[in-house]
């Protein structure tokens, strides 16, 4: 882009060469500056972008060697700090000597002081020709002692006047100048000069305030923060970029990128990039690779520089192993998710598509179960398939705590809220699962007042703590498990309707182990080489075990397969099944089978009930059914067998096997108490 071309015009060589050095320390790289002077004189035409007189006095002279369409300004002046200080110390009401080259500027100065607050001093002008020099032992002159009478003993050189810092912005805004350099050497001159513009001054001395604020805010920030502008100067930056890139500079404020061997690495990988989330980006010099997101910095919809921010990846592995590792000694950790869940029945699948659809919903879950069916596995995999992953997971047995136990665990208490109460309080379950997950188990016992306080969390999402009188907004999602029937507490007054509906909104059902049998091979498989032992397993007792009537689910199901893998030798053998397998797992009564068997005879309901007892605990035939009768004192022939088997399987109890499997108990079988 072509340079701007600026002429400035001064009454002498000494001054033009004073003030174009001073603007080319300002402007140099951005504008041509052209100078003269009127003792040196012009004997050409001069054409620029901005033209500058030094006084309104050579005005006429100046405009015969310049284009009539040239803009003009006059530059305001001031002094520096340091002469101002020097007449501060001045008594009030002494008397000195204002030295100048002539009338003029001597009264423009003494205009200039008075404006800047050096009212205290009686001066009298003085300046070359005048004639009678004042009978004064003191002078002030601005860089002009040359002119001082010899026979004044002090003299105070406040220097040459400076540019007023609005001067410099009115250079700049009109030749477009907009660059953070142009405002770092204005604001750094500022601090030198007595500002003539005090609004102009008040505004900086603003900016610098807000930036100094910046600076302290970035400086507390972990990720490493660069700005730049859109030719890569740097505009800003934090201690953490320094710290992490290993950059010997504290401020690189003011340098540029490519004069920094690593920060132009990482420019030049991002170079055709203006917008960019979270991308790793491998660094040579570092070894290592940094996590970057840049940014355009926008100002009227038009990029002026970027903004970076970059994290190492090795910090990051390194904090989430912390997190996780405080998380799970908290026991604040999901471990499972849906692929820790064994199995391939359509029933299984289908209950873990509708988990996954439930987990990207930020809706409170209830979990319906029996025992031993994986609530607790089910709700970790729906918080580690949720946006809220990363985030803790918080389980509690509400079966397992007294009531108002488990309102100062869920709630938290304060300082003295009760006898025994923890010094400065406690933290609630709520509040340590804040943005995260809250896993209530067995909700169905929880008192009625208990209810209500949850009802209040659902609905205002905010709790107040044991003895507190604040209340805490918290961010958690309830997943809450039962194995009872909700219908059912809520006809007999023992669960509120409002909160069944509040914690329902969505809902899965678990599948039963016996509605699972095709997984229980392969259930048997992981919890075999769970214990670590490698034992081949018999296929009647695979049989067996898939045809069992578990109660206890697939925890029953663990603990079963644990004690063959610890208990048996070589290989897992029927022999080996523990003692309580065949036992039943109610005790029998004869009032419980008669609504099963309402067209028999008294008789015939015991024959059936023996009958189901022998093939609950193996296959079997007529013939063996009644050798098996027989040697419990059950008289009956293989005639009478066969019309009560034929009944139980009209009745869907009982199935024959394919071959000489013999006669097999069903589902329902399974489930009757015999």
């Amino acid at each position: 882009m072509k340079k701007k071309k600026m002429i400035f015009f001064s009454l002498d060589p000494a001054s033009k060469e004073k003030y174009t050095k001073d603007l080319q320390s300002f402007f140099g790289d951005y504008i041509e500056i052209e100078s003269y002077s009127l003792k040196e004189g012009i004997n050409h035409k001069i054409n620029g972008d901005l033209l500058m007189i030094s006084t309104p006095l050579l005005n006429e002279y100046v405009k015969k060697f310049v284009s009539s369409d040239i803009e003009v300004i006059y530059p305001t002046r001031t002094i520096l700090k340091k002469g101002f200080k020097e007449l501060k110390k001045l008594e009030k009401g002494q008397r000195a000597m204002l030295v100048s080259n002539s009338s003029t500027f001597a009264l423009d100065l003494l205009s200039l002081l008075h404006r800047i607050g050096i009212d205290h001093i009686q001066f009298d002008i003085f300046y070359p020709d005048m004639g009678q020099v004042p009978d004064l032992d003191l002078a002030v002159t601005p860089g002009q002692t040359f002119y001082v009478p010899s026979k004044v003993n002090q003299v105070i050189d406040i220097g040459w006047r400076e540019f007023d810092i609005s001067t410099l912005w009115e250079i700049a805004l009109k030749l477009k100048i907009n660059d953070e350099t142009i405002f770092d050497s204005v604001k750094a001159h500022s601090k030198k000069i007595v500002p003539v513009s005090y609004g102009m001054h008040s505004i900086l001395d603003d900016i610098t305030k807000s930036e100094a604020k910046l600076s302290i805010i970035l400086d507390e920030v972990d990720d490493a923060i660069l700005m730049t502008n859109n030719r890569g100067s740097i505009l800003h930056n934090n201690s953490a970029l320094v710290n992490m890139l290993n950059i010997n500079k504290t401020d690189l404020q003011g340098t540029n990128v490519d004069d920094e061997t690593i920060l132009a690495e990482i420019q030049q990988k991002l170079i055709n990039k203006n917008n960019v989330n979270n991308q790793v980006i491998d660094i040579d010099l570092l070894d290592s690779s940094l996590l970057v997101t840049k940014k355009p910095l926008m100002d009227h919809n038009k990029p002026f520089g970027y903004v970076y921010i970059m994290k190492n990846v090795n910090n990051i592995r390194r904090l989430e192993n912390k997190v996780r590792k405080t998380l799970a000694e908290k026991g604040h950790l999901a471990r499972y998710t849906f692929d820790s869940i064994v199995g391939k029945s359509t029933e299984l699948i289908k209950c873990k598509q509708k988990g996954m659809k439930i987990a990207r919903l930020d809706k409170p879950v209830l979990i319906i179960g029996q025992t031993g069916t994986g609530k607790e596995l089910f709700a970790q995999s729906i918080h580690n398939y949720s946006a809220r992953k990363d985030n803790p997971f918080v389980a509690v047995n509400c079966a397992a705590l007294h009531s108002e136990l488990l309102e100062s665990e869920l709630f938290g208490y304060e300082e003295g809220a009760f006898t025994g109460a923890k010094k400065g309080g406690k933290e609630g379950l709520f509040e340590l699962a804040h943005g995260g997950t809250l896993f209530l188990d067995e909700i169905g016992d929880i008192s009625s007042e208990l209810q209500a306080k949850l009802l209040r969390v659902l609905q205002e999402k905010e709790i107040m703590r044991i003895g507190g009188t604040k209340t805490f907004p918290v961010d958690v999602r309830i997943i809450a498990a039962t194995n009872k029937d909700f219908k059912k507490l809520m006809r007999q007054g023992k669960l509120r309707k409002d909160l069944y509906y509040r914690l329902s909104v969505l809902n899965l059902k678990l599948p039963s182990l016996n509605d699972l049998q095709e997984d229980i091979p392969l259930l048997v498989e992981f919890f075999l080489q769970k214990t670590g032992v490698r034992k081949s397993m018999e296929k009647e007792v695979m049989d067996k075990l898939v045809n069992h009537d578990w109660d206890g689910n697939i925890r029953e199901l663990e603990n079963c397969v644990e004690y063959l893998a610890y208990m048996s030798d070589d290989s897992i053998k029927l022999e080996d099944l523990p003692d309580d397998f065949y036992e039943d797992t109610a005790d029998y009564e004869t009032t419980n089978e008669i609504d099963h068997f309402p067209e028999l005879l008294q008789e015939e309901k015991m024959i059936s009930d023996s009958i189901l007892k022998i093939i609950k605990i193996r296959s079997a035939g007529r013939r063996t059914i009644k050798e098996l009768l027989e040697n419990q004192g059950i008289k009956t022939s293989e005639h009478e067998i066969r019309k009560i088997l034929n009944y139980l399987q009209h009745k869907g109890f009982i199935t024959y096997g394919k071959g000489r499997k013999g006669v097999e108990l069903t589902h329902s079988g399974k489930k009757l108490n015999h």
